[in-house]
């Protein structure tokens, strides 16, 4: 398994808008989600989000 040393992550408190920041400037599909400790909590995607967008705008 490859990992980054230093991965570019969010905290499970940030906006959505600030993922798909970091996401476009990064040119990177996935980001790891941590906690205020820096704990991995989660993944999120690119895909997550426009999944978020279908049901937004569906509705």
């Amino acid at each position: 398994m490859v990992m980054t040393e230093d991965p570019i992550t969010v905290k499970d408190t940030d906006l959505v808008t600030e993922a798909i920041g970091k996401m476009r400037e990064a040119d990177v599909r996935h980001l790891p989600v941590v906690d205020s400790q820096g704990k991995l909590v989660g993944i999120v995607s690119f895909r997550d989000f426009m999944d978020l967008a279908s049901v937004l705008l569906s509705s």
